[in-house]
């Protein structure tokens, strides 16, 4: 008798345990599955930024052109002014001569 219940104790175990790994393998694809979908996720998250940044770099170079042109636009702009300056300046101290 007591292999009897021995048996059935071992076979109750075994079941108990595959049920347990049964359990435990739905589990593992189920966050398996979650995974890949935060991976993908992730993957798109992070296209979205390479496609801002790439953006990004395109405005700042023609910010920096821009900056450029103003810059020399300004140059040019001070020597028109400085050339103006001067012809007021003589214009005024030929009107001034005695």
């Amino acid at each position: 008798m007591d292999i009897e219940r021995t048996m059935r104790f071992i076979i109750e175990q075994q079941a108990q345990f595959a049920s347990d790994i049964q359990i435990l393998k739905e589990a593992a694809k189920a966050q398996e599955e979650q995974f890949g979908r935060e991976m993908v996720r992730i993957n798109n998250v992070l296209l979205e930024v390479a496609g801002s940044q790439e953006r990004t770099n395109e405005i700042l170079a023609v910010l920096a052109e821009k900056h450029v042109e103003l810059a020399n636009a300004q140059k040019v702009t001070e020597e028109k002014l400085h050339v103006l300056i001067d012809t007021v300046e003589r214009h005024i101290s030929n009107h001034n001569a005695p």
